[in-house]
């Protein structure tokens, strides 16, 4: 843009016919480039709406983004009732437990990692064996009440319960 500035501006010695077909090139490179970003854009909203159509559930204005209505969460394609209180009740405890199994487990490494002994590895290992047992038995059940529990806070008005 300087240049053609500068063209313009020294641009004494041309003639208006050389100016004028300066200003329409300039003019067809800007078109040019419009053009090129139209298709890019017309690409973009293609892929956009491949993207939407291809969402497992489509949403309504009165559900949840896979169709359940207030009180019910989407879980592995089904709505299934959902207790908020319940659900927050049991995450308590269990990020209580959690905290619990964590603490001892890091405490025990720390002792290894600060005291390098057999009985502190052992001790270590003991502890993460502990941690482990209670969270893979608590997991399964976790993942279904985080995810209900997720899906309850996008419900802003109370609606009937549909299944």
């Amino acid at each position: 843009m300087k240049l053609f500035g500068l063209l313009l501006g020294c641009g004494l010695s041309q003639t208006l016919d050389e100016r004028v077909a300066i200003l329409e090139d300039a003019v067809m490179q800007q078109h040019k480039e419009i053009d090129q970003l139209k298709q890019r854009l017309t690409k973009a909203e293609t892929e956009i709406s491949v993207l939407e159509s291809s969402l497992t559930c489509g949403g309504a204005a009165f559900h949840d983004v896979c169709g359940c209505a207030s009180g019910y969460a989407y879980y592995q394609g089904e709505c299934v009732p959902s207790d908020e209180a319940a659900a927050r009740a049991w995450i308590e405890e269990f990020n209580v437990d959690y905290q619990f199994y964590v603490h001892d487990a890091s405490d025990a490494y720390f002792a290894y990692e600060t005291n390098i002994t057999d009985a502190n590895l052992a001790a270590a290992g003991a502890a993460s064996a502990r941690f482990g047992a209670w969270y893979s038995a608590h997991i399964p059940h976790a993942i279904r009440v985080f995810d209900c529990f997720s899906a309850t806070q996008t419900h802003s008005t109370p609606k009937t319960a549909q299944r």
